[in-house]
């Protein structure tokens, strides 16, 4: 129990620390749909993985150190592909101030990072990368988020 509250502390300073209100484009006044995966004890290229659908196009921030960001366009069959994504955000996300469900990275077991902003208001939330914590609607989008980065990535 004690450890369990020792990564659930750790993953609340991380969303902290890595999900500060970002200007997607340069400007917050942009509406936004970003998702992406990350793994606290990880080397190399897929530990930090953020996708961002903007307007009518999907873009990679390909900056994995979550320092800066750099941006770069995705093929538009790719974002036909995943647009539909926001739309299965659960309406129970939006309805709770909750923003973290289940354990995210607890046992280096990884998390999934969304942040959605429209009509000015931004929402953030970190989910557990497996869906056995989960209420059944959140874990049917971890089912929904995992297809959309593999589809991206084959």
């Amino acid at each position: 129990m004690k450890s369990k509250l020792l990564f659930l502390g750790l993953t609340i300073i991380l969303l902290s620390s890595c999900c500060k209100e970002k200007n997607y484009l340069g400007s917050g006044e942009y509406e936004y749909f970003a998702f992406g995966h990350f793994f606290g004890e990880c080397g190399g290229e897929n530990c930090v993985v953020r996708y961002v659908i903007t307007g009518n196009q999907l873009l990679e921030d390909t900056d994995d150190s979550d320092k800066t960001e750099k941006f770069v366009k995705l093929d538009q069959e790719l974002y036909y592909q995943v647009k539909d994504l926001e739309d299965k955000i659960p309406q129970e996300m939006f309805d709770s101030p909750q923003n973290v469900y289940g354990c995210p990275d607890c046992a280096d077991g990884g998390g999934l990072l969304i942040e959605y902003r429209k009509n000015g208001k931004t929402r953030k939330w970190a989910l557990d990368y497996t869906k056995h914590e989960l209420p059944v609607q959140i874990g049917k989008f971890v089912d929904a988020i995992h297809e959309k980065i593999y589809l991206i990535n084959k």
